[in-house]
Order: C-alpha cells, then structure tokens, then sequence
C-alpha cells in the first residue's frame, strides 16, 4: 500500500475519472457512505440532493462509487484484501461555507487495497461512518483499525462521537499508533470565537 501521509499531500479527486488509474494516488472525495442502509453523514431532508453528487455504497458484495446517479466504480468485495479505516481531523470551515460549527469535524479515511495491488482511497465528513465500519462491517469485508476506533462506545448520531473525540482530545486518542500525522498542525488550528 502507498503510503496515506504521502497520498494526502495530494489534491482529493472530485470526479471519478474514466481513466481509474488516476485515482489510484488520490482520495476520492464522497459526499456520503452507505452503509448497511444508512448514509454517514446523515444529512437529513438534503441527503438525496447531496448524495446525487458523488457518494458510495458498500454492501457485502461490492463498494459501488455514484456520481450523478451513475455508477461510476464498482470494486468486488472478493477482490478486497483489506479496508483500513482511520480519521482525520479538519477544520469544519475548510469543507463547508458558513455553518454554525466552529470546532474541528472529522473525516473517515477508507483505504481498499485489492488483490491485484491496487488501492482505492476514499474521505467523507463523518466519524459515525468510520466507527460503524469498524464495528459492524459488512461480512465479506476485511477491516483494518489501526486507530482501535471501536473503542469508542456506541453513539446515536454524529454530534456524540464528535464530542466524545473532542473530550478525550484527538492528539490523545491517535497517539502511538504510527497516524499521528492525522491531526491539525498548530498553523492549521482555527481560533476559537468568544
């Protein structure tokens, strides 16, 4: 596998190409991931307009990449050797315009390396997404957390793992395990408002 530090310095991917061998160093970003039948993030009334543009279902034979109601990547679970699952923490107002959340969000991290060496790399803007990946993934879907994310209790929506991050402290839950470079830097750390 490719390493992710290394991965990320490139730009995310908003389009799946026809071309599937540029996407093989960059992370795809979806506006959503379902999973088991339920989208992370859960965007409520807006999720058929934001999952039209490019969101991924994950069943337990296949991760099927949408875009414009199109499948535009299907990758077979059986081709999967493994799915790493890690988060990211970033700063709300560098994904979205306005919004009332000031504080860091996070993002899931999925890294599916296939049999033929091959990786795929995929973001979207929930940590409940990387936390049911871990904790309840499809049957045929070898998952890697080497972040030990399911150590997290269980969580009712996104705003209680969010809290529940914040209150251990980011830094403090990645230490040690190699992905330290997962969290902000001071330089990108947004002040808060008084």
């Amino acid at each position: 596998m490719k390493d992710q530090k290394t991965v990320m310095k490139n730009p995310p991917i908003l389009s799946v190409p026809d071309n599937l061998v540029l996407v093989y160093d960059h992370f795809i970003e979806l506006w959503a991931m379902q999973l088991n039948g339920q989208f992370y993030p859960d965007n409520g009334t807006f999720s058929k307009i934001f999952n039209r543009f490019m969101s991924a279902t994950i069943t337990t034979d296949k991760i099927i990449v949408n875009e414009k109601n199109k499948e535009k990547l299907s990758i077979d679970i059986a081709d999967v050797s493994q799915a790493t699952v890690l988060i990211k923490k970033v700063n709300y107002q560098n994904f979205m315009a306005g919004g009332a959340n000031e504080g860091p969000m996070y993002l899931t991290l999925l890294i599916i390396e296939d049999k033929s060496g091959h990786n795929y790399y995929f973001n979207f803007m929930s940590a409940l997404g990387a936390w049911q990946l871990v904790t309840n993934p499809p049957k045929n879907l070898k998952v890697v957390d080497p972040l030990n994310i399911k150590r997290l209790p269980s969580f009712k929506n996104e705003y209680e793992i969010v809290a529940a991050i914040n209150d251990l402290g980011f830094a403090k839950f990645i230490a040690g395990t190699g992905y330290e470079f997962l969290d902000l830097k001071p330089s990108e750390v947004i002040k808060q408002k008084d």
